[in-house]
């Protein structure tokens, strides 16, 4: 690399850097010089700060669990706002939910739903369109009667979703259809 204000080449483990100390940033920066002593008092003080500083020492650090009450150490300290839970408080695995109480995608959180229709690299049921996420759509509005069956939803781009909405397209394929049961293989991967 080479510095912008005095164009020495320098070597840096920096991509983005471009001058080759200080002094040339603050010239150029400034336009103005130091003299070399200040800068010498400035670079003493600076290492004998650095050389004086006490070494930081970490942990264990001694809490008490929210939710148990029990006290317990941990090497790490908690991050500013984090719920303080002891080891067997902690939830180590996902919360899913058992396959034999889920009957459709609609069940799951809208993110969850959106990683198992990912998994599936399902498209649009009308375009094919499946570079992006897409919409799950009632085919019968729930204000009319329709449920959350997969007989009554189909997957949409944003575009044809839109379509739907306005009276355009008028045939579905339905889920039940597009992918059956291929979805409770999805659910619950990482």
């Amino acid at each position: 690399m080479i510095c912008e204000k005095c164009q020495v080449e320098f070597d840096s483990k920096h991509s983005t850097q471009r001058f080759c100390s200080h002094e040339c940033a603050n010239t150029y920066r400034t336009g103005r010089t130091l003299p070399k002593e200040v800068c010498s008092r400035i670079k003493e003080s600076l290492l004998a700060f650095y050389r004086n500083k006490p070494k930081v020492v970490h942990g264990p650090y001694e809490y008490l669990c929210e939710k148990c009450g029990l006290p317990f150490t941990r090497e790490v300290k908690f991050r500013w706002g984090k719920k303080i839970r002891c080891p067997s408080c902690t939830r180590r695995v996902p919360y899913l939910k058992p396959m034999d109480s889920i009957d459709t995608v609609m069940q799951f959180s809208k993110r969850t739903m959106g990683k198992v229709i990912r998994r599936l690299r399902v498209g649009c049921s009308i375009c094919g369109w499946s570079e992006c996420h897409g919409d799950i759509h009632h085919i019968v509005p729930k204000k009319k009667g329709g449920g959350d069956s997969h007989n009554n939803l189909t997957y949409l781009c944003p575009n044809c979703h839109r379509k739907a909405h306005n009276g355009k397209i008028l045939q579905f394929v339905s889920l039940a259809e597009q992918i059956g049961d291929r979805w409770k293989e999805m659910y619950g991967l990482r």
